[in-house]
């Protein structure tokens, strides 16, 4: 068992987004947002706070911002664009405009690229290589953008009504999904159609897996790949989570342990719930670093440490 002694303490809160962690305090129920830092070689660097404004078509937007590679993290968004997608194509940002359309905007140039003209259209989801952002039309039906052909479908076998945890890219062009009967399906964005797996995987994150428990075992089956993992450890009472289609995640705050598994690797390892009595929140970047936090301190954990 891996026991964490210590955390990288501060009086502020704080919250993490993929490769972001930024330090935040409220004022009038309003987020303000006071630092930002991004996960580098396993440290939290502070940035630099950029800010950018402009025009396009009479209307004034302005927002701060931090880039990281392919990662954009924004905030203090005003006039036109009221929210962002956090990866970036190449130069490009996607963003939800004033008149609920997605929009693209060229970070070097400024240039505004309308791509929807409903003004229905909300939280959007881009795929891991970038070729699809996934598009809701205000809870009546989803559709697919192709960035590349730049070409909008609609997607009929996505619940409209699918929260952000239901639904997630399993590749580029694939994306698990809950279908109407709550079971596990992959629908093909590039053919848009659907293979039903006929079972209902671990919720509530979507994924392949799906979870038994026997006598001081729990096993873990992909039924998308066939293929099983066994552990000798009971797990049942324990809450968990889905990362990346890769990583299970199972914690107790009764029981003050955080137990994570590789299933790529086959491995498993047993953390110690740090000595604190509150709920321990996770985030896995890059598929390379586990970090812990309880909403004011955090621990770093690489992931090849671990396994």
């Amino acid at each position: 068992m891996t026991s964490l002694e210590e955390f990288h303490s501060t009086a502020q809160e704080l919250w993490i987004e993929n490769s972001f962690l930024y330090y935040y305090h409220n004022d009038n129920d309003q987020m303000i947002i006071d630092s930002v830092y991004v996960l580098q070689d396993g440290k939290y660097v502070k940035q630099k706070i950029k800010h950018k404004k402009g025009i396009y078509q009479k209307q004034d937007y302005s927002f701060d911002y931090v880039r990281y590679q392919d990662q954009i993290l924004t905030f203090n968004e005003k006039g036109y664009i009221e929210y962002t997608v956090p990866y970036l194509n190449g130069d490009t940002m996607y963003f939800g405009s004033s008149d609920t359309n997605l929009c693209s905007l060229d970070l070097k140039n400024q240039d505004i690229n309308k791509i929807t003209y409903d003004n229905d259209s909300v939280n959007f989801f881009i795929s891991p290589k970038r070729t699809y952002i996934l598009i809701n039309k205000n809870d009546k039906y989803w559709t697919v953008y192709n960035t590349k052909t730049q070409t909008e479908k609609v997607l009929n076998d996505l619940n409209p009504y699918a929260h952000s945890n239901e639904h997630a890219f399993l590749s580029d062009e694939e994306l698990l999904v809950y279908n109407s009967d709550c079971k596990t399906s992959i629908i093909n964005l590039k053919t848009l159609t659907t293979t039903n797996l006929n079972v209902e995987c671990i919720y509530p994150a979507v994924s392949t897996y799906t979870l038994k428990f026997d006598y001081h075992k729990t096993i873990i089956t992909d039924v998308y790949q066939n293929k099983q993992q066994i552990m000798d450890i009971y797990l049942e009472k324990y809450d968990y989570n889905v990362c990346n289609n890769r990583f299970i995640i199972f914690h107790s705050l009764d029981d003050k342990k955080i137990v994570i598994v590789d299933f790529y690797k086959n491995k498993m390892k047993v953390l110690d719930y740090l000595g604190t009595n509150v709920y321990i929140g996770y985030f896995i970047t890059e598929e390379k670093y586990l970090t812990l936090t309880d909403g004011q301190d955090y621990y770093i954990i690489s992931l090849s440490e671990i396994f």
